[in-house]
């Protein structure tokens, strides 16, 4: 045997795999994002490995070009012109560019004076001649550097003055036979040779591989600056670019007073030296997805829980639908058994009982007739075929119609009716509308209970409207009295049975119609349905026929109109 899933088991799988969905989103936003972020953490790392590498092959080319372009060619002249004797009289520029080659001329160009400093007397020699306070600090510094900071291999050294304002002075020292130092004697840089010199050292050939900038060139892929020990910036290649992006620090030769190379690979060409670039963030994106991925399984669950109300209702309908039909079903049949078997002992009885029958075949006909429309509006196949037609004629037929089948012993109508009202209306629409209202006043007013039918037009609208003498709608459930299977709270916990179309279908043919439907407080208490037709216009005024005596006792009153509230 196999056996149906039970709904709510269905229902608890559906919402267990639309959340194993979300966690499983969860779970691969969360390892894209980790990636993301791992692979953007070793293109950093390599980024960073090539600003190290830039620096480190530039603080190397400092070194050396400083050494062998600047200081050598400088101190071999001063040797040779015997600057380190101390009785010697210190050179000036003609005698220090005397005799000197293009290769020492343009070395010459980093000395902004000479000085010598006898360790023995303590005496500084400056040429040209000059009063600074600068000199005080190096006759105080040369002695100390000299003997705790001057290697006994070296050929010169870096001191650097803090100033203001910075500046650098070169030495080396004379010693005796035995290494014993007797003078230092060097020069002070001028920095905008200085400059030209580091320029030249930076561009003379790029510090990345050019398969690495891949066409970007060197100059404009980073920004290389000569930084002090306290990180003062003496030198930088673009003096109007910032050093942003990544940075590399790596120390001169010591010789050169505590000097480092400083490199920035600049952000905007980053990317151009990673293959595929350098990646982006993806946490918004991925974050963003993992939103509309939650968002869309919850409007899932919300279409889930829609689609579990309307079965419920559907399944509640067909209910009510089948208890609604079983009624008026048991009442005709009983009293046709009752005809076929002769059971009946007058003609008074026998058309009652005909009566009866007429009555709950026409309550079965127009139960019938709303599941129809119901039906035909569900395929959207509903039509209509409006023509010219007096309403108030249409109205006392459908009340008269009405009042056959319900005990007028319980319910009493009367109406206001304006006899000149004409729209173009389906003349069947609108039966079936105004029974629908009239079956609503009865189904939920109070027993004996009086029903009002009003008419009249105005500013070119006609507007047809049902009142009753029961609880009344609050305010907040209005507008959803005209939704499918829509039922009141406390209706649903009364006895009271209903199928809960009959208004949805007065609603889609008064949309048909191109009216609107509303719903207020009737004058008396109680509620009042109302239909509003467009297009209307009045007719000459005519004698109102008198309603025939039947079973319903209601009155036409023309001038009642104005008694009636306006909604």
């Amino acid at each position: 045997m196999r056996f149906l899933r039970p709904p709510r088991r269905r229902s608890a799988l559906i919402v267990g795999l639309l959340l194993s969905t979300l966690i499983l989103s969860g779970v691969l936003a969360f390892q894209a994002v980790t990636a993301a972020q791992y692979h953007r953490v070793t293109a950093e790392t390599q980024l960073h490995d090539y600003a190290r590498a830039a620096s480190e092959e530039t603080a190397a080319r400092i070194a050396q070009d400083f050494e062998y372009y600047g200081f050598y060619p400088v101190f071999r002249i001063l040797e040779g012109l015997g600057v380190w004797r101390p009785l010697a009289p210190l050179p000036d520029s003609a005698m220090l560019y005397a005799g000197a080659g293009d290769y020492e001329r343009r070395a010459l160009g980093v000395v902004q004076r000479l000085f010598r400093f006898d360790l023995a007397t303590g005496r500084l020699e400056v040429a040209p001649s000059t009063e600074d306070a600068n000199l005080h600090w190096l006759s105080d510094t040369l002695p100390q550097h000299v003997g705790n900071g001057y290697g006994e291999d070296w050929r010169s050294a870096v001191l650097i003055d803090p100033g203001p304002p910075q500046r650098l002075f070169v030495y080396t020292l004379r010693r005796t036979d035995s290494g014993l130092p007797i003078t230092a004697y060097g020069f002070e840089l001028n920095r905008d040779s200085t400059r030209a010199l580091l320029d030249a050292s930076v561009k003379r050939e790029p510090v990345l591989p050019p398969s690495l900038l891949r066409g970007v060139p060197a100059d404009s892929a980073i920004v290389v600056s000569l930084v002090d020990g306290s990180g003062q910036t003496l030198y930088q290649s673009h003096p109007d670019s910032v050093a942003d992006g990544f940075v590399a620090v790596a120390g001169t030769d010591s010789r050169l007073g505590g000097l480092a190379a400083r490199v920035a690979l600049r952000g905007a060409v980053a990317d151009r030296l990673i293959i595929g670039g350098l990646p982006s963030t993806r946490l918004p994106f991925t974050v963003g997805l993992l939103a509309l991925t939650a968002a869309f399984i919850v409007i899932a669950l919300l279409q889930l829980r829609r689609e579990q109300e309307l079965s419920r209702l559907r399944t509640e309908f067909v209910s009510n639908v089948s208890h609604e039909l079983r009624t008026p079903l048991a009442q005709i049949r009983m009293f046709a058994e009752t005809l076929l078997l002769g059971r009946v002992r007058s003609d008074e009885e026998q058309h009652r009982s005909l009566l009866i029958i007429d009555k709950e075949a026409r309550r079965l006909t127009h139960l019938v007739e709303n599941v129809l429309q119901f039906s035909r509006a569900e395929r959207q196949v509903v039509s209509i075929t409006p023509v010219p037609t007096d309403l108030a004629p249409l109205v006392r037929e459908v009340l008269d119609l009405y009042a056959h089948t319900v005990n007028t012993d319980q319910v009493q109508f009367q109406a206001a009716i304006d006899a000149t009202v004409k729209v173009n209306v389906d003349r069947g629409a609108v039966q079936q509308m105004l029974l629908n209202l009239l079956d609503n006043a009865v189904k939920y007013g109070p027993p004996r209970q009086t029903i009002t039918v009003g008419l009249h037009a105005h500013d070119g609208r006609a507007r047809l409207w049902v009142d009753d003498e029961g609880p009344g709608i609050p305010a907040a459930d209005r507008a959803r009295v005209w939704e499918r299977f829509a039922r009141l709270e406390r209706e649903r916990q009364s006895a009271t049975a209903g199928t809960g179309i009959g208004l949805s279908v007065v609603h889609d043919l008064a949309v048909l119609h191109g009216a609107r439907v509303w719903v207020a407080e009737a004058p008396g208490g109680g509620a009042r349905f109302g239909i509003e037709f467009p297009g209307a216009n009045t007719r000459d005024l005519r004698e109102v026929p008198q309603q025939p005596p039947g079973t319903a006792r209601w009155t036409v009153d023309q001038a009642s109109v104005s008694a009636v509230d306006d909604v």
